[in-house]
């Protein structure tokens, strides 16, 4: 970012996301930060302080919040800038007017405007920023600047904290076996089909206290067993993978955690050179427990599981792996937490296989269709076999885009344009 933008202090209008204030402040490496917040908006601007102070790139910030009682009230809007802009006269300030209310930003533009400092207006969508000084608006793309923001400031904006998977990889968070079965994975995905019908029996034996049982055969090409004695057996084609035995969640990965890690594994060659800055996996996040929320004051707050998190540094996305059933419901508690989470620019994405199931019984129709909402932030990719007759995603939802390929290559293709209410069908 030229010296010349930079400033000493950036004046910004709070709201209920944050991403834009915290991304603007560290473009134009503001040192002091003021918000201007209302009661609504007072614990979004304590989160945003929290997230500035952690200082990604080595760049810690300070924020101070400036409250108003009325943010919809341009005069009591107009008079907070006002006073704020005499208190920090003689230094370099920029109003950012990106976010708050269209009063806020109104009010915050004309005074601006009548002391002669500059405002910023940034567009994450198109990592634009729109610079209006003493000569006029001025334009420039940002998308070559370092990315601004990681799963941690995306977690510390809003509100929630990591309760697991605040890391990166298998080994740091504890489960390095999971890297051991990459191959496993690979071949279980290829071979899909023979866990889809094995899958709602090895879901009932995972509940199961002990998880003693078996499903398939030894003379099919599927078989997996966990003995009284503990040992765990797998055969895929007649194969035996030997490190099966050391899995100490054998019936939930084969019942659907192979297919986080299979998505996993194809993502993880985009961080750095395709576009992604951070991704995690099998995140925990806990939501902040407020007084007087919750009716049994003894209870814990929610425990939000997700599949896979990750960032472009500018947006966040969350992935839900769906090997089994997938309701409306799921879809909808995507659609919160990418709200929450990540804000107006975040995007939900579903991961489906198997096909569409006549009865209804896995739900992947009525979950297709309420992805197709305007505003469900969420989009899918539906990965179906190859059987005569199958359904495809145009039978049941009217967008559809083909993609061909691998998951992540098909992701570094598609999921950055995607819009929500998209689906796309997967063929492999």
């Amino acid at each position: 970012m030229p010296d010349s933008e930079r400033c000493d202090v950036m004046f910004h209008l709070g709201g209920e996301h944050m991403q834009p204030n915290l991304i603007l402040a560290r473009l134009l490496r503001a040192p002091r930060n003021v918000v201007v917040v209302s009661p609504q908006t007072r614990e979004a601007g304590g989160r945003l302080a929290l997230a500035a102070r952690r200082g990604r790139g080595g760049f810690p910030a300070e924020v101070e919040c400036a409250e108003i009682d009325q943010p919809h009230d341009p005069v009591a809007a107009a008079e907070c800038v006002r006073r704020l802009i005499a208190r920090e006269a003689g230094r370099r300030i920029v109003v950012n007017i990106t976010g708050g209310t269209k009063p806020m930003a109104f009010a915050a533009l004309s005074n601006a405007q009548g002391a002669g400092l500059p405002c910023a207006y940034l567009d994450v969508e198109e990592r634009r920023l729109h610079l209006l000084d003493g000569s006029g608006w001025h334009s420039r793309d940002i998308s070559a600047e370092p990315p601004p923001l990681d799963i941690d400031d995306f977690v510390d904006l809003s509100g929630y904290s990591f309760e697991s998977g605040g890391c990166g990889s298998w080994a740091e968070s504890g489960k390095p076996d999971r890297e051991a079965r990459a191959e496993t994975t690979a071949r279980l995905w290829k071979n899909r089909t023979l866990l889809q019908r094995e899958q709602g029996e090895m879901v009932k034996i995972a509940e199961k206290q002990k998880g003693v049982g078996s499903v398939g055969g030894v003379d099919k090409r599927f078989f997996a067993e966990k003995a009284k004695d503990g040992a765990r057996r797998l055969l895929l084609n007649g194969r035996e993978e030997a490190g099966a035995g050391e899995w100490p969640d054998f019936w939930n990965y084969l019942a659907g955690t192979w297919l986080e890690e299979y998505a996993y594994l194809k993502l993880r060659p985009l961080v750095g050179e395709g576009g992604l800055t951070d991704l995690r996996i099998d995140v925990g996040l806990r939501a902040k427990d407020r007084p007087g929320r919750l009716e049994n004051a003894n209870a814990k707050p929610t425990l939000n599981q997700l599949d896979l998190v990750f960032t472009d540094g500018w947006r966040l996305w969350i992935v839900e792996c769906k090997a089994g059933r997938c309701s409306q419901e799921h879809v909808q508690k995507l659609e919160n937490l990418v709200r929450r989470v990540g804000g107006m620019h975040g995007r939900g994405c579903l991961l489906l296989v198997g096909e569409v199931d006549g009865r209804g019984s896995n739900g992947f129709a009525a979950a297709l269709r309420r992805t197709q909402e305007s505003r469900s932030g969420v989009f899918c990719f539906w990965v179906r076999g190859r059987q005569p007759g199958a359904k495809r995603a145009s039978d049941i939802v009217p967008k559809v885009k083909p993609a061909t390929g691998e998951f992540g290559k098909a992701l570094r293709q598609w999921i950055m344009d995607l819009e929500s209410g998209w689906c796309c069908e997967l063929e492999t």
